[in-house]
């Protein structure tokens, strides 16, 4: 038998998973590549398709921040899509992604959700990415690039004290596990109308109720956020009052929980 960590097994597994869903058609595997999003603009095989890497050389963030799995130890996958909206497909992939992870990180009773925009965070000694999402345009489609940490346990400095990983929470899953969890979900979310975004948004959500520090264009702005809507922004509460701040401009800087607040079990915080 397989073992479903070792990719070589995946494209199989794969298109049996997707002759059951309406969003992909096609499912391309790579051994190793410098990044599923240049894997996915150079191989171009229009929407509907999804390129997986066993190990990634040269993955990349938003912000132009760096994004490796030279160890073949996480997800690095791209979803290519119709383009639609950005504040769209950027909630649609933290939705589909949270939806993935966050109920088996539950159920090891450990909070988690996202972070503006589309950050996947849990709170174990503090707040650590476990995932990330690029949106990319290339011709007529959208390509959502998505890594996500699985067994890595070992960091660079710079990281030691903001990731971690789904082994490191405690979760026994696979890579394949993840992969085809997303694909999934993706396929739920993908008729989401604006309010359903919203609401399913809200769910997930972990900045509202926090002490934040959020970057518009260069002038930074401080308070409790009031409210959190992929379309319509940030509510931060200010010493000035409320502010409203673009979410195509927001960029969280830092946030923590104000002094004695409790997470809720109920939604992560």
């Amino acid at each position: 038998m397989t073992d479903p960590d070792d990719h070589l097994g995946w494209p199989d597994s794969l298109e049996d998973l997707i002759e059951g869903l309406t969003t992909f058609e096609r499912v391309v595997v790579l051994s190793e590549t410098s990044s599923t999003q240049d894997a996915a603009r150079r191989d171009y095989l229009g929407s509907g398709s999804v390129f997986v890497a066993g190990r990634q050389t040269a993955g990349r963030g938003r912000q132009g921040r760096n994004w490796a799995d030279d160890l073949g130890k996480g997800v690095a996958m791209t979803l290519v899509v119709p383009w639609e909206d950005s504040e769209y497909l950027c909630a649609r992939a933290a939705i589909a992604v949270a939806r993935a992870l966050v109920p088996r990180l539950e159920e090891a009773r450990i909070h988690a959700g996202v972070k503006w925009p589309n950050d996947v965070v849990m709170f174990a000694q503090g707040m650590r990415k476990i995932a990330g999402i690029l949106v990319e345009g290339h011709e007529e489609s959208a390509l959502v690039g998505i890594g996500v940490n699985v067994h890595d346990r070992e960091w660079p400095m710079e990281l030691a004290t903001t990731a971690s990983s789904l082994e490191a929470a405690g979760l026994s899953l696979t890579r394949l596990d993840v992969v085809e969890q997303i694909l999934i979900e993706w396929e739920a979310v993908h008729s989401m109308s604006r309010s359903e975004l919203q609401q399913a948004y809200a769910r997930h959500d972990m900045l509202t109720g926090s002490v934040a520090t959020i970057q518009e264009n260069q002038t930074r702005f401080s308070g409790t956020v009031r409210g959190v809507d992929p379309f319509s922004g940030i509510e931060l509460d200010t010493t000035s009052g409320l502010k409203r701040i673009d979410p195509q401009l927001a960029q969280v800087i830092d946030w923590h929980l104000p002094d004695g607040l409790q997470m809720d079990p109920e939604r992560g915080r």
